[in-house]
């Protein structure tokens, strides 16, 4: 089935697809995806169905759908969490790793922001750092759902742990609560 996308509809990168997958292949068991798309309606399904591929884009309402319902079949209070860290280890190969230890999570954090448009049509992220903190702030994203925002909250925190630091993120203004934008902050020693 070929899948035509109307730009109108935010879309998510396949890999993020693919990282999902594989969380909840070795995390949960080989089901949990299958069992998730078959609570989904048909046609959302469908196109989360077959071969996701990682250049493709496919619906962000999908994807949304198919994380909450992974997560309800999970049963575990953490599932956003480890997704969040597993996605991050999952988006940063090998080689970025080597190159992050010698970076600071400012430095990564900010590419990673110009970036972000690599795995959403929607959002742009403005990074501003201090000397051990960071604080940035999503803007104009599609999704507005505080469970997706505990996923980013895991996701830079793990980043940033890639960096070689150690230290907390935060998330003090969120969308889903009424804020005008997605703001998370981070510290460390």
């Amino acid at each position: 089935m070929t899948w035509a996308y109307h730009e109108a509809v935010p879309r998510v990168a396949g890999s993020s697809l693919l990282s999902l997958q594989l969380f909840l292949r070795k995390s949960y068991g080989e089901d949990l995806y299958a069992r998730a798309l078959e609570r989904l309606a048909p046609a959302d399904a469908e196109i989360l169905r077959g071969i996701i591929l990682p250049v493709n884009w496919y619906p962000t309402d999908a994807y949304m759908l198919t994380l909450r319902t992974a997560r309800e079949l999970s049963g575990d209070d953490a599932f956003l969490e480890r997704y969040g860290a597993f996605a991050a280890d999952y988006q940063i190969n090998a080689f970025r790793r080597f190159i992050l230890r010698f970076a600071s999570p400012v430095f990564f954090l900010d590419r990673a922001g110009r970036m972000w448009d690599r795995s959403h049509d929607t959002g742009r992220w403005q990074i501003e750092a201090g000397d051990r903190s960071m604080r940035g702030t999503l803007r104009d994203f599609a999704i507005v759902d505080a469970d997706y925002c505990r996923v980013l909250v895991a996701w830079i925190h793990r980043a940033s742990q890639l960096t070689g630091t150690k230290g907390q993120t935060t998330h003090p203004a969120c969308r889903a609560k009424g804020a005008d934008a997605c703001v998370f902050e981070g510290s460390w020693q």
